[in-house]
């Protein structure tokens, strides 16, 4: 049986045809799927079509591209309630200096950080795994990740679309967390990346 634990069906992409999408997924073997969100109204998304189908589950949070906005709580712990919901994310960091876009303030990766922690605490509220996102920022997040499990607060996951070094790696690992891999082990620049999937025990690997 396979699982596809962070597929994007919120997306407007798969608006017109997701029926043919989720019977494709469904007659190549895909037995479950998990849509994560992204904000409020993807991840609300996510609960809806979750409740519409069998074996399709949802993700809820707000990624870190939303950082300084205003965190609706009420509407999330809302999401977060639904039977059809087994996670919280996607959540984390991104420090990535994307193309036309201004390198992040001081301030806005502090945005970051507050909203990260934030959403752990509704993880950790109500049982549930996190989703996590994490770019160029490897080091500020096993930080704020660290100082909210040393606080005896107790949170689990999966860190998704892994980036970074063997050293890192062993160090998430420390933390019983999940590994996810992605498309992007299959760049050429990326053959290092692509080397520590090897790393990963086999009953830690997505």
């Amino acid at each position: 049986m396979l699982i596809d634990t962070h597929c994007h069906l919120n997306f407007k992409a798969f608006k017109k045809d997701l029926d043919e999408v989720i019977v494709r997924a469904k007659e190549s073997g895909v037995a479950k799927i998990i849509i994560p969100g992204a904000k409020i109204d993807s991840s609300r998304r996510a609960v809806e079509i979750a409740g519409k189908y069998d074996g399709i589950y949802a993700a809820v949070g707000t990624h870190p591209h939303h950082a300084g906005e205003d965190l609706d709580t009420d509407t999330l712990v809302l999401l977060t309630r639904d039977k059809k919901t087994v996670a919280v994310g996607e959540i984390g960091l991104d420090h990535h200096r994307y193309k036309n876009y201004p390198e992040l303030t001081d301030r806005e990766k502090d945005n970051q950080v507050t909203l990260f922690i934030e959403q752990l605490k509704i993880a950790e509220r109500f049982n549930l795994p996190v989703i996590i996102h994490c770019r160029a920022a490897q080091e500020q997040l096993l930080k704020t990740l660290n100082n909210f499990l040393k606080k005896g607060r107790q949170v689990r996951g999966v860190f998704h679309c892994f980036e970074g070094t063997a050293d890192y790696l062993d160090r998430v690992l420390e933390l019983d967390f999940y590994i996810g891999f992605d498309g992007n082990i299959t760049y050429p620049e990326n053959k290092s990346l692509a080397g520590l999937v090897k790393r990963v025990p086999q009953n830690r690997l997505l």
